[in-house]
């Protein structure tokens, strides 16, 4: 009786073990207006916190320095909300420096 509960585990363990690794699913994220960019930055997502010189942050109105945003060259923007790097020295900025 105990070897039928030995081999069922051990199939069980080979068959758990042989699917394949799941990946996270990756859902988009619905962009919002209500902001807007310093215009002639580089097309690319920055986060609240990105400075693009002498203390300009890239997004110049509607900016939440937790949030990421994409900016295009004349000066469009767009919200996708809070990014956990956003707000933080790892800031996504596609110029410039993050500000702490």
């Amino acid at each position: 009786m105990q070897a039928k509960f030995i081999i069922l585990a051990f199939l069980a363990a080979v068959a758990t073990a042989a699917e394949p690794a799941v990946e996270p699913e990756i859902f988009a994220r619905a962009c919002t207006s209500g902001c807007k960019c310093v215009r002639g930055l580089a097309q690319g997502v920055y986060c609240g916190n990105c400075v693009v010189g002498a203390g300009t942050y890239a997004v110049s109105s509607g900016r939440v320095k937790t949030n990421a945003y994409e900016c295009n060259p004349s000066g469009g923007c767009c919200s996708y909300g809070r990014a956990s790097d956003c707000g933080t020295s790892r800031a996504r900025c596609r110029e410039g420096s993050p500000v702490v």
